[in-house]
């Protein structure tokens, strides 16, 4: 197996390679040296070996690394020199989309449920993987020898996601975003972990090991949005078109779906989910209040809302009892009132 990463810290990039008895770690500091980091399977911690082989005119250019067997880590002519600096300053250069120490790592693997060809891009193996680093939203790049490439983002999973190992000899690989660049603790013990940064949550998850590689769950796939209220409280929340429905056949409608109607925290809630619809539609929160009723005299029954974080002056001034909300704004309606488009149910994430 061969495990290639190219971080995207600003001082450095680095390459690791794996090997069945060690990992072979490539950094390019800004002095352009090249230094080899080597440790074994039961190290722990990654070694220093400078190479007094290796001067500061062995220069790592991106795109002269092969992805799949790393062959071209080799001294550059003179007459590439310049060419490969322009290469290195393009990957840490300030036009690059910032993401805080995202890296990718590249092993000999395949996405159980396609090969690239059926759908992918004929685009060189480099391109394929920079431009998924580069995406804050994506964090695979799925790539055969014939050089064809997919790219996919956290929020296209809408079920189990599992990439399987293959051999080198079988014409597939994956590049994995993790969160920084990082030492393997050993070659059986990779990590992939990154964060959903949809709404700039930044939730984390992380890649689970199984007997064939490795799988994903999304808790929050499309069309479901996912928000923070607070450092502990990150909820999904989706609308679902069920027009001609009284409150509490919303209400039932979600229960059935393995979820609660939803209450709206804050304007951004409000702002997202109402993005499109052209009506209202039901939201938790209910009263007994007659007259100018404000956000205190609602209660919520999701489990994850607080009146205190709503705004009491989008909550109307009449005769209500239950909530909708509709063209960025709270609305009071009656309960049995059928003109509302839809429901948002959603669900608290662990």
């Amino acid at each position: 197996m061969t495990s290639l990463n190219y971080g995207r810290k600003a001082r450095s990039r680095v390459a690791w390679k794996l090997f069945s008895d060690r990992i072979q770690l490539y950094s390019l500091f800004p002095n352009f040296s090249l230094n080899v980091i080597t440790f074994s399977k039961n190290q722990k911690a990654c070694e220093v070996k400078p190479s007094s082989s290796l001067t500061t005119s062995w220069l790592f250019s991106p795109r002269r690394a092969s992805f799949h067997t790393f062959k071209q880590l080799y001294t550059l002519p003179t007459r590439s020199m310049k060419l490969a600096i322009l290469l290195i300053f393009f990957f840490i250069g300030p036009g690059v989309i910032s993401q805080d120490e995202a890296s990718m790592v590249e092993i000999y693997a395949k996405v159980a449920s396609e090969v690239p060809s059926t759908r992918g891009s004929l685009i060189p193996p480099a391109t394929c993987v920079t431009n998924c680093l580069n995406n804050t939203y994506c964090i695979l790049a799925y790539m055969d020898t014939e050089g064809y490439c997919l790219n996919y983002n956290y929020s296209d999973f809408n079920t189990t996601f599992e990439i399987v190992t293959t051999l080198n000899t079988d014409g597939f690989s994956v590049a994995v975003k993790i969160n920084k660049v990082t030492c393997p603790k050993s070659y059986t013990e990779l990590e992939f972990a990154y964060v959903d940064s949809r709404n700039d949550v930044n939730y984390p998850f992380q890649w689970t090991k199984t007997e064939t590689g490795w799988a994903l769950v999304n808790p929050c796939p499309e069309p479901g949005k996912i928000f923070r209220r607070s450092e502990t409280v990150v909820v999904c929340l989706q609308f679902y078109p069920i027009a001609g429905k009284i409150q509490s056949e919303a209400s039932a409608f979600c229960e059935s779906q393995g979820k609660k109607m939803s209450g709206i925290a804050n304007a951004n809630e409000k702002s997202v989910l109402t993005n499109g619809p052209a009506g209202t539609m039901w939201v938790d929160g209910t009263t007994t209040c007659q007259t100018k009723c404000k956000a205190a005299d609602y209660t919520f029954t999701d489990g994850y809302t607080n009146t205190t974080e709503m705004d009491p002056n989008q909550n109307g001034q009449v005769r209500a009892y239950c909530l909708t909300i509709g063209a960025g704004s709270f609305w009071v309606q009656d309960c049995s009132n059928t003109d509302s488009i839809g429901v948002v149910c959603g669900s608290r994430l662990p």
